[in-house]
């Protein structure tokens, strides 16, 4: 069983479209999901009684249970503060269950370790937007650092 949290940092360029083309001062999308992962380990050495070193090999399948789109801008001294909506220096919008992100994701992944220390290089076959939105797909490629906690 697994519990994925993915984030993707959105560049702020003149050409941004996904999810608008609005620039903002932060922009991220979140993705929360409950999945399977399915491997086979490979050991090396010696190991005795610890988990010593390993490749893992193998695939994920997860459903988003929740997917956030997070904005934040800072507004300026110029902005009249008294006659905006905000009252405020800092705006933060989150938008949360957004209908354009599809709900199943899928890849595959290899795992390099030693004792409760891993490298996972990730491969998501899946898209993370709806067809019908026609964007330009998020990066399907990610590392990440694991720590597991013994018994």
């Amino acid at each position: 069983m697994e519990y994925a949290a993915t984030q993707f940092n959105l560049k702020q360029l003149d050409t941004k479209e996904v999810p608008t083309t609005e620039i903002h001062d932060k922009e991220k999308i979140k993705l929360h999901g409950l999945g399977a992962t399915f491997y086979n380990r490979f050991n090396f050495g010696k190991r005795g009684n610890i988990i010593g070193k390993y490749l893992d090999i193998g695939g994920f399948l997860n459903y988003t249970i929740n997917s956030i789109h997070y904005t934040k801008d800072n507004i300026s001294d110029s902005e009249d503060l008294f006659n905006s909506d905000t009252h405020a220096k800092v705006k933060v919008v989150k938008n949360s269950r957004l209908d354009y992100i599809q709900p199943i994701q899928y890849g595959v992944y290899c795992r390099a370790g030693i004792d409760w220390f891993a490298l996972k290089f990730t491969y998501r076959f899946s898209d993370v937007f709806k067809d019908d939105y026609n964007w330009n797909e998020l990066p399907g490629i990610y590392i990440t650092a694991e720590i597991s906690f013994p018994n």
